[in-house]
């Protein structure tokens, strides 16, 4: 019995001097080594600091801070490859910082962190293996402290995000800010602007007027030589409308004036007869529609039966059909209102 409590004793004794993964645990603090660098994981926050790389891992069988403790991971200048599977399985990590020396990614990095919500990537990346961040769902956000140009020089494996398609954003990005007075305002980098423009944030187009997101504004606005049709603060490529602009009506196709086209068009269950975008109201005359010569009233279609003059020649207008091919005579009563033809 003294011989077998003697070895327990032998037994805890040799397993208290080896440093399991280089670990030392307080109340409050983990930390220990992992690759050319060392770690800490204090209140949530993994800090990964050294000069060099990080150890490899198997993701099944964990690294030395596998836990549900790690909501955030700094990565700092110095680190130079964040290897294979280094934070791979961590269930509640939401963000990750990595610094500028940073050069690559290995695969399985980030494997199955599925609550990771966006990156912050510095702008020394040079690659990124494929499957990094395979199984990251939640990863909708890459913020890249490059430019979008630099970013094309990042070799970018494929299937690097594998389920998820996050958006790209860049050092030199406009964005908006809402402030508390409900109010979005417009920056350039760090500098808040003035400007009236319109500026495209987060994949879509907001009309910016004298730096202030104006969400009431609805009309046509110039942007780099073109026009662009706004509602309530938005540009919309999908739009085709007509809308007033200055007392005139202009053909908005795909969010934009077309000056070109002339057609007819249907707005508000009505057929309005555009001519080179514009529509005029004061146009009375005829006009062709599939095969068709239709009789154009104060710029719109009307479906009225008459004889009309048209090119000094007189045509028999039947529901607001040129009738072409009729040969015969008709008989048509003009009804006058106030010595009009109505």
């Amino acid at each position: 019995m003294k011989r077998l409590l003697s070895a327990v004793l032998v037994l805890v004794m040799v397993f208290t001097i080896i440093p399991l993964g280089a670990v030392t645990a307080s109340a409050e603090t983990l930390s220990g080594t992992t690759g050319d660098c060392t770690w800490t994981l204090v209140d949530g926050v993994l800090t990964i600091s050294g000069n060099g790389v990080t150890s490899s891992y198997d993701e099944y069988y964990g690294s030395p801070w596998s836990n549900d403790k790690v909501e955030k991971i700094i990565v700092k200048e110095g680190v130079t490859r964040i290897s294979e599977s280094t934070f791979a399985e961590l269930p509640n990590l939401k963000s990750v910082e990595i610094a500028d020396s940073v050069k690559e990614i290995f695969t399985r990095a980030f494997y199955n962190c599925q609550n990771l919500e966006y990156v912050i990537l510095g702008k020394g990346i040079k690659r990124i293996v494929a499957g990094a961040f395979r199984y990251c769902y939640n990863l909708t956000d890459i913020y890249y402290r490059g430019t979008y140009w630099e970013k094309q020089n990042i070799e970018l494996e494929f299937g690097v995000f594998w389920e998820s398609s996050p958006i790209w954003h860049y050092s030199n990005d406009v964005i908006l800010k809402k402030f508390e007075d409900g109010k979005w305002y417009y920056y350039e980098g760090d500098e808040k602007s003035q400007k009236t423009t319109l500026v495209k944030y987060k994949e879509k187009w907001f009309y910016i007027e004298n730096g202030v997101w104006n969400t009431k504004y609805t009309g046509l606005y110039k942007y780099q030589e073109k026009w662009f049709y706004i509602e309530n603060g938005k540009w919309d490529s999908s739009i085709e409308t007509l809308t007033k602009y200055n007392g005139k009506w202009f053909y908005i196709k795909n969010g934009k004036w077309n000056s070109s086209v002339t057609k007819f068009f249907e707005y508000k269950n009505k057929t309005f007869y555009i001519e080179s975008g514009k529509w005029n109201s004061n146009t009375t005359i005829l006009a062709k529609r599939n095969n068709n010569l239709l009789y154009v009233e104060n710029g719109k279609w009307k479906k009225r039966t008459l004889v009309f003059r048209y090119k000094n020649k007189p045509f028999y207008i039947k529901k607001g059909v040129a009738q072409l091919k009729y040969t015969g005579k008709i008989t048509i009563t003009y009804t006058f209102k106030n010595g009009v033809l109505i």
